[in-house]
């Protein structure tokens, strides 16, 4: 049985900026982070915890660019966690859904993880060596996604769905998330413990993935409620494949020694870590169909309309 529920009331304009400055927030940590791993410089500074002001008068001294890009993320870092933190403040009294609410504060307990993550990757390099920024790199695509879940939730008032997409949305979007997150930790070897065999295992896991999110864009294009995020998922992906085409023909060159991190071109350091980036845009807006088609299934069915 189909079932349209009544569209909430928007937000105030001013807790909806609030949110977009929020997503703004999230790029700069999501590039310097990136860019941390791929030009290999996450150990520049071996103190793990700075006061942000360390890390500014630090920004200010010639220690080369590794030290500006790590502490630039840092910086960014704390940025991020103030947005979120005041954004989840701000929900807790203006926000009617419930499952928004939480999912706010869910966020907030990650942003506070993905930090003491951060901190011990550095600390504890000695005993874990590259294993703890593994971690720290596959947890932040979880914390990514759940901020731009957040976002998308926030500037859309709830609208039409129906039960029959709904169930074909559930069960498609929970394999390609699934599908995903595997690849997402394929990825986290390749790019930190590089070999032949993830190599092949990221490429073939490509595939899979792209062959999925197209059934499951495929599927949201046929419910109004899911076009426009459907459209975004379209274009993400396009961008993404070409991306990891023109990544995956510069990390063949170094993993067979024909190249080292020091000898490559910005540019090809700027595609690794777009190609990072443009894969959490791409997981974000298939957990934003994901979460929609489940709460589309909860009893008060107050979803964003998409």
């Amino acid at each position: 049985m189909n079932e349209t529920p009544t569209p909430s009331t928007p937000l105030p304009g001013w807790v909806r900026a609030l949110a977009v400055l929020t997503g703004v927030a999230a790029l700069p940590v999501m590039f310097l982070g990136a860019q941390t791993t791929t030009m290999e410089v996450g150990m520049v500074d071996p103190e793990g915890y700075r006061h942000p002001w360390e890390s500014v008068s630090l920004l200010f001294q010639d220690l080369g660019l590794g030290y500006l890009v790590e502490h630039g993320h840092r910086l960014a870092a704390w940025s991020i966690g103030g947005f979120v933190l005041l954004l989840t403040a701000v929900l807790a009294f203006t926000e009617r859904r419930p499952a928004v609410r939480y999912w706010s504060f869910g966020v907030a307990v990650m942003i506070f993880i993905q930090a003491m993550l951060g901190r011990y990757r550095v600390d504890l390099n000695a005993m874990f060596g590259k294993n703890m920024a593994l971690i720290h790199g596959v947890f932040a695509q979880f914390v990514f996604a759940s901020i731009f879940t957040l976002v998308w939730f926030v500037l859309r008032p709830a609208g039409r769905t129906t039960d029959a997409a709904n169930s074909r949305l559930r069960r498609l979007g929970g394999i390609v998330v699934g599908l995903f997150v595997l690849q997402v930790l394929l990825g986290a070897f390749v790019r930190h413990r590089p070999s032949p065999l993830f190599g092949r295992l990221h490429l073939l896991g490509a595939f899979m993935v792209f062959g999925m999110t197209f059934s499951l864009i495929y599927a949201a294009l046929q419910n109004p409620g899911f076009r426009s995020i459907a459209n975004w998922l379209m274009a993400l992906m396009t961008i993404q494949v070409v991306l990891g085409v023109e990544a995956w023909m510069y990390w063949t060159k170094r993993l067979y020694g024909i190249s080292d991190p020091g000898s490559e071109s910005l540019g090809i350091h700027l595609t690794r870590t777009l190609h990072y980036m443009f894969g959490s845009f791409l997981f974000s807006a298939i957990v934003i169909i994901y979460v929609k088609a489940k709460l589309a299934s909860s009893p008060n069915r107050e979803v964003a309309a998409l």
